[in-house]
C-alpha cells in the first residue's frame, strides 16, 4: 500500500499511510490544529497542509492541501504544484479516469497491486479499491486526496 502513503520531502522515513493508526500519525505530525468530530468519523487538520479523516481511529482519507507544497509528497512523487502533464509518468503512462477538466482520478486495486481503469463491484465486507484524486488548476496540482472506496460511507461498508 505504498501508493497510499505520504512522506516528508527529503525524509522518506517520515511517512503516514491509509490504515495507519491515529496514535502513530500523531507521533509524526503532532496533534491536529483543528478537529471536527461526528458519530462516524473524525476530520483532523494538521500543520503544513495535511487533512486526515479517521474512522475508528484509523486513516481512511489523506488530503494534501496547498500549504503542503514543498513539504509533503505521495510515495509516487505527487505533490502540490506538480504540472499535471507529469502525472502520467508517475503511473507509467496508465490511463486515468478524468472526472472533469479540473480533476484527475486513478483507481488502484490492492488485490492485483496495480492501477485499474474501472472499479469492480467489490463485496460489501472487503475494501480493495482505493482512489487517488488530484484537483488541477492552471495546469498544476492544487489538492491531492487518497482514500478507500468505503471512506465516505457511515458504516465503512460500500453502498
Amino acid at each position: 500500500m505504498k501508493d497510499f502513503s505520504v512522506e516528508k520531502i527529503g525524509n522518506t522515513n517520515e511517512y503516514f499511510a491509509l490504515k495507519m493508526s491515529r496514535t502513530d500519525v500523531e507521533r509524526i505530525l503532532g496533534h491536529p490544529l483543528l478537529e471536527n468530530n461526528n458519530e462516524f468519523r473524525i476530520d483532523s487538520t494538521y500543520n503544513s497542509g495535511i487533512e486526515i479523516l479517521y474512522r475508528n481511529e484509523y486513516i481512511v482519507v489523506i488530503s494534501l492541501l496547498p500549504d503542503s507544497e514543498m513539504v509533503y509528497q505521495t510515495h509516487r512523487g505527487l505533490y502540490i504544484g506538480l504540472p499535471n502533464k507529469e502525472v502520467k509518468a508517475r503511473f507509467n503512462q496508465k490511463s486515468e479516469e478524468t472526472l472533469s477538466s479540473s480533476n484527475i482520478n486513478y483507481l488502484y486495486d490492492s488485490e492485483i497491486d496495480d492501477v485499474i481503469k474501472k472499479a469492480p463491484n467489490p463485496p460489501k465486507d472487503k475494501v480493495f479499491v482505493y482512489n487517488i484524486e488530484m484537483n488541477v488548476i492552471t495546469g498544476k496540482i492544487q489538492k491531492i486526496r487518497l482514500w478507500d472506496n468505503q471512506a465516505f460511507t457511515s458504516t465503512g461498508q460500500m453502498q
